[in-house]
């Protein structure tokens, strides 16, 4: 594990469900997914695999499950459900041969717990060079696709709102 006071970087065991203490900006590689935490300060997290069989509900028509995941962010023990402002997660999922025009990333929406939520998709795109500036803004939709840098070999997206579960999936 590397450390410092502001950031860390580290695999968690494929149990997962731990609380990981956060620093300011946190990697970590869980279930072969690079996890980004953006100035979560002082929080924690659980990461839990979701396997197919296990989503809360059917995937749209057209679209196929390779990975996901559940994460969660804590405030003093408490799971929040939407990110403080100026916050934000990336993830990073591998590509595996797949084509990156051929991934997308979906969101379980489903605001009131009752099971009869939605996906949404990771559309919107951005730019690297734009992460730290998207953190502070407030939009409607806060679900991005983070452009590529040559040769890069991971499926990268960024949330600066939601926590829940995260699915990658090809169309």
């Amino acid at each position: 594990m590397q450390s410092s006071s502001s950031s860390s970087a580290f695999i968690i065991p494929l149990t997962g469900g731990e609380l990981i203490d956060l620093d300011c900006n946190s990697v970590i590689w869980a279930y072969g997914i690079k996890l980004t935490f953006y100035n979560l300060c002082a929080q924690q997290a659980t990461i839990h695999s979701v396997g197919a069989t296990e989503l809360p509900a059917k995937l749209p028509a057209g679209y196929s499950y390779l990975m996901g995941l559940q994460l969660d962010i804590l405030t003093s023990g408490q799971i929040i459900k939407s990110l403080p402002t100026g916050t934000g997660i990336g993830m990073d999922y591998p590509l595996n041969d797949q084509s990156r025009d051929q991934l997308v990333l979906l969101y379980w929406n489903d605001p009131d717990g009752d099971g009869k939520g939605e996906w949404v998709e990771f559309s919107k795109q951005l730019g690297r060079d734009k992460i730290t500036q998207t953190l502070t803004t407030k939009s409607l939709v806060e679900f991005y696709r983070v452009n590529p840098v040559a040769r890069e070999v991971l499926f990268a997206t960024l949330t600066t709102d939601k926590t829940g579960i995260f699915i990658l999936v090809k169309k």
